[in-house]
C-alpha cells in the first residue's frame, strides 16, 4: 500500500503522509522511525519482553522497509493523535463517502483500516491496535458519543496493557470494574522459579519475569499453553489462564503448580492437575530445549 501511495502521488510515502496528514492536522511532534528527534520533545524508550530496549525512533526491524512501511513506523503522542482524530471527525481528511467506506464492516468485521465492533453500551465503535518491540498502542472511536480512547505504552507486555484499555473503556462508559487479578507471588518465590524446565518427553515449560504476573508457557510439541503464575486465596501457586469475552477479562485457575523446595533455584516444577503429577526439571539456558 505504501508503494501504491508513492506511485500515485509521485513522492515518497513518508513525504506524502507528512504533507497530507501530519501537516494538515497540526501534528508537529509526529514523525517516522529513523527521523531526527522533533524539536522540544522527549522520545520514549520502550522496554521489551523479547528484545533489548529501544528508542521509539529506532527502526525495530533494522530499516523502514516494506516489512512494515505503510502499516507502522509512525512515531506520535496522545496530543497529536487527538488532533488527527478531530480532523477526521470534522471532515478535513476524508469526505463522507470515504469515511462510510472506511467503517463498513467486511469479512471478519474489518473495514478499511478499522475493526468494527460494539462498545460497552452496544453501539458501533471503530478500533485498531498495534504492537512492535517495546511499544503497544490502541485507538478506539465511539461515534455515538463522539468519544475517542487512545492508549500508548512503552512496554510491550500485553496483559497489563489489555487490562488498562478494557478498564479505561469502562470508565468512559461509567461502568464498574469486575476484574479479579490473581495475587502476584512473593518476589523470593519468583526469583526461585524463573527459568526453563523439561519433562521426560522433552516438552518444555518456561517461566519468565514480567512487570506483573510471571508468564508461564508450556510447549507440548504442537499446542502451547500460555498463562500466568499467581496465588489463589488459599496461598497456593496456580497456573492461571486468561480469557476475554463479552468485554470482560477473567483468570481461570487451571491447576496447582508444585516446586521443589530448594534454598536456591527450584530444580523442578510439577503440574498437579495431571495424575500422576507431571514433573518438569530445570535445564540450563544452553541445554537442548526440545520442541519449541
Amino acid at each position: 500500500m505504501s508503494e501504491v501511495i508513492a506511485q500515485v502521488s509521485g513522492e515518497s510515502y513518508t513525504e506524502t503522509i507528512r504533507k497530507n496528514i501530519l501537516q494538515q492536522c497540526g501534528m508537529t511532534k509526529s514523525c517516522f522511525t529513523g527521523d531526527p528527534q522533533p524539536t522540544d520533545s522527549t522520545v520514549a524508550i520502550g522496554t521489551s519482553t523479547y528484545g533489548k530496549p529501544r528508542s521509539a525512533l529506532e527502526h525495530p526491524y533494522g530499516s523502514y522497509g516494506y516489512q512494515y512501511r505503510g502499516m507502522g513506523g509512525l512515531v506520535s503522542n496522545i496530543e497529536d493523535l487527538w488532533r488527527w482524530d478531530r480532523a477526521l471527525h470534522d471532515g478535513k481528511l476524508l469526505n463522507a463517502e470515504s469515511v462510510a467506506a472506511m467503517i463498513q464492516a467486511n469479512q471478519g468485521g474489518y473495514g478499511l483500516g478499522w475493526f468494527v465492533a460494539k462498545d460497552p453500551g452496544g453501539a458501533i465503535c471503530h478500533r485498531h491496535g498495534g504492537s512492535v518491540r517495546g511499544f503497544l498502542a490502541e485507538i478506539r472511536r465511539y461515534p455515538t458519543i463522539d468519544g475517542t480512547l487512545i492508549v500508548l505504552a512503552n512496554q510491550d507486555e500485553s496483559l497489563p496493557f489489555s487490562l488498562a484499555v478494557s478498564e479505561l473503556e469502562k470508565l468512559l462508559f461509567d461502568q464498574s470494574s469486575d476484574v479479579k487479578i490473581p495475587t502476584r507471588p512473593p518476589q523470593k518465590l519468583i526469583d526461585q522459579v524463573i527459568g526453563d524446565y523439561q519433562d521426560a518427553k522433552k516438552r518444555r515449560l518456561a517461566i519468565t519475569k514480567a512487570a506483573g504476573l510471571p508468564t508461564v508457557r508450556i510447549y507440548w510439541g504442537g499446542p502451547v499453553t500460555a498463562g500466568y503464575l499467581g496465588m489463589d486465596d488459599e496461598g497456593k501457586t496456580q497456573l492461571y489462564l486468561p480469557s476475554y469475552s463479552n468485554g470482560r477479562y477473567q483468570f481461570q485457575a487451571d491447576g496447582e503448580l508444585e516446586f521443589s523446595d530448594n534454598p536456591g533455584k527450584a530444580d523442578s516444577v510439577s503440574l498437579l492437575v495431571i495424575q500422576p503429577k507431571l514433573t518438569f526439571r530445570r535445564i540450563e539456558n544452553n541445554a537442548p530445549r526440545g520442541n519449541n
